[in-house]
C-alpha cells in the first residue's frame, strides 16, 4: 500500500529585536542628526550662505523632507509597529487593556504621518482664526489644542498604567514627559518669548531642542516597549493569505501516523466472521 509522502510545516521567519543592539543605534543617530542640524544651521549663519550647498535643507530638524525629519517619523512608526505587536498578544490571550494598547499604535502611527504631513501646523492656522484674539501672544501656537487633547485623552489611561509594572509605566511617563516637553512645552516658550520680546536668539536652536526632545522621548519608549515586550515571553507570528476568510489548519504531517500492519489490515475481516458465527448460533438457540 503506497503512503503519502510526508508534510514538513511550513518556513517560519523570525524577527529578533535585540534591546542591546537596537537602542545604542538609535542614540547614536539622534546624536548625529541633531548635531549636523545645529552644525549646519550655525555655519549658515557664520557663511551667510542660505543653503550652503543644499545641506542645511537635507539636516534641518524643521524641514519636514529632511533627514531628521525621516528618522523620527521612523521612530514613530517603528513603536507603532511593536504596539501592534503587543497589542496582539494581549488579544490571542484575552487579557485586558488591550484596547488601550491597541489605542496607542494608532496613535503612533498618526503622529508618524503627522510628522512629515505637518497636521499640526494647520491646527495651530485653525486656532489663531477662533481664538486668537484671547490668546495673545500664542496665537500661532498649535500647542494649546494639543495639551487640551494629551490631558483629555490622558484621563482613561490611568487605569491602565497603574496596570503595568511600576519601571515600565515611570519610564513611560519619562518618555511621554520629554517628548510633550519638547512638542509642547519648547514650542510654547519659543512662541511666548517670540511675541514678546521679538527674535534675539536664532530659530534653529529652538527647533534643535525641540526635536531633539522628541527623538530622546520616543526613542526612551522604544526602550522600555522592548523590555516589556521581551517580558512578555511571546513569538508573534504574520500570517498572510488572499480573500475573505482565514487561511484553513495546516493538515497533520503524515510521518506522525503509525503504518497499519498486516494484522491490522486482516483485522476487519476476522470480525465479520465471528460476527457472522455469533448470529447462527443465537438462531439455533432460538429454535
Amino acid at each position: 500500500m503506497n503512503q503519502p509522502a510526508a508534510t514538513s510545516p511550513p518556513p517560519t521567519a523570525r524577527l529578533k529585536l535585540d534591546r542591546q543592539r537596537i537602542l545604542p543605534w538609535l542614540w547614536l543617530t539622534t546624536g548625529v542628526l541633531v548635531g549636523m542640524s545645529v552644525a549646519v544651521n550655525a555655519l549658515s549663519d557664520l557663511t551667510g550662505r542660505p543653503t550652503i550647498f543644499g545641506l542645511v535643507p537635507l539636516f534641518d530638524v524643521d524641514n519636514e523632507q529632511s533627514v531628521p525629519t525621516f528618522f523620527s517619523a521612523c521612530l514613530l512608526l517603528g513603536a507603532g509597529m511593536l504596539l501592534v505587536m503587543i497589542t496582539t498578544v494581549k488579544r490571542d490571550r484575552h487579557e485586558p487593556f488591550s484596547a488601550h494598547w491597541f489605542t496607542l499604535a494608532m496613535g503612533f502611527g498618526l503622529m508618524a504621518m503627522d510628522e512629515v504631513a505637518g497636521f499640526h501646523e494647520k491646527l495651530g492656522t485653525l486656532v489663531n482664526v477662533f481664538i486668537g484674539s484671547a490668546l495673545g501672544p500664542l496665537r500661532y501656537c498649535w500647542a494649546v489644542a494639543g495639551l487640551t487633547g494629551v490631558l483629555l485623552l490622558a484621563i482613561p489611561f490611568v487605569p491602565f498604567l497603574r496596570q503595568l509594572p511600576r519601571r515600565t509605566a515611570a519610564v513611560f511617563l519619562l518618555a511621554g514627559g520629554i517628548y510633550l516637553g519638547g512638542a509642547i512645552g519648547i514650542e510654547s516658550l519659543w512662541t511666548l518669548h517670540a511675541g514678546i520680546s521679538g527674535l534675539d536668539y536664532p530659530y534653529w536652536i529652538y527647533t534643535a531642542v525641540e526635536e531633539g526632545m522628541e527623538m530622546v522621548g520616543v526613542v526612551i519608549f522604544i526602550g522600555a516597549l522592548l523590555r516589556y515586550f521581551a517580558a512578555v515571553d511571546e513569538v508573534v507570528g504574520i500570517t498572510a493569505y488572499d480573500g475573505l476568510a482565514a487561511p484553513a489548519p495546516a493538515p497533520v504531517p503524515c510521518a506522525t501516523l503509525p503504518a497499519p500492519s498486516a494484522a491490522n489490515l486482516a483485522a476487519p475481516t476476522a470480525t465479520r466472521a465471528e460476527t457472522a458465527a455469533l448470529i447462527a448460533r443465537k438462531s439455533q438457540a432460538t429454535v
